[in-house]
């Protein structure tokens, strides 16, 4: 299935089974429909259709010392190869990079500022350090994107979520704007947008 079919499917109502995790926020970030899901919401940021090269670099930032965060990076990181082995994405060969929550404000930045177009922030990351990181990739420019909800309220800008055993797109309007995104209408349409208003009045 390409990426403009998973959204076209999602938009119809892909079911989410127990495999892919009926609700359960650990067992849908470990699963290749979250993945799939927001890579395909993802292909609609219009800024990302103009990035030069035949590669796109996405991050996916952990925290080293929270379990939680390791596993769920390794099954994110295990997922998008795999797709990348098996599709392109915009027609760029996907290359991921695994990052770890750096203590320090430079080591953090020049990670995240090395050619990232986006990262994807992994679960078991404290409130703080997400600030830490949205407040650097707005710097950057990069997408942030998670399967968090909560890290969406905080300021990543987008997200996958599951409500009603059904995948949800969750989007932070005015994050994304901070941190150059241009999702299109159709993708506006499909999500929850929060703080729109806050932006276009």
């Amino acid at each position: 299935m390409t990426i403009r079919a998973l959204i076209l499917a999602l938009a119809l109502g892909i079911t989410a089974t127990p495999s892919t995790g009926r609700g359960q926020p650990d067992e849908w970030t470990s699963s290749r429909l979250h993945i799939e899901v927001l890579l395909s919401a993802l292909s609609y940021d219009r800024a990302l259709r103009q990035l030069e090269g035949d590669t796109i670099q996405i991050g996916v930032l952990y925290s080293p010392d929270n379990e939680e965060s390791v596993l769920a990076s390794n099954t994110v990181i295990a997922t998008l190869n795999e797709l990348a082995h098996e599709m392109t994405f915009l027609g760029k060969t996907i290359v991921i990079l695994g990052i770890p929550l750096s203590e320090t404000e430079s080591g953090l930045g020049q990670s995240i500022g090395e050619g990232l177009a986006a990262l994807y922030m992994a679960p078991g990351l404290s409130d703080r350090s997400v600030d830490r990181v949205t407040l650097i990739t707005r710097q950057q420019g990069v997408v942030t994107m998670t399967g968090v909800e909560r890290y969406v309220e905080l300021g990543v800008s987008l997200g996958v979520t599951v409500r009603q055993d059904r995948p949800k797109i969750l989007i932070n309007y005015p994050a994304s704007k901070a941190e150059g995104a241009r999702f299109s209408s159709q993708l506006l349409q499909l999500a929850d947008v929060l703080g729109r208003e806050e932006v276009d009045p």
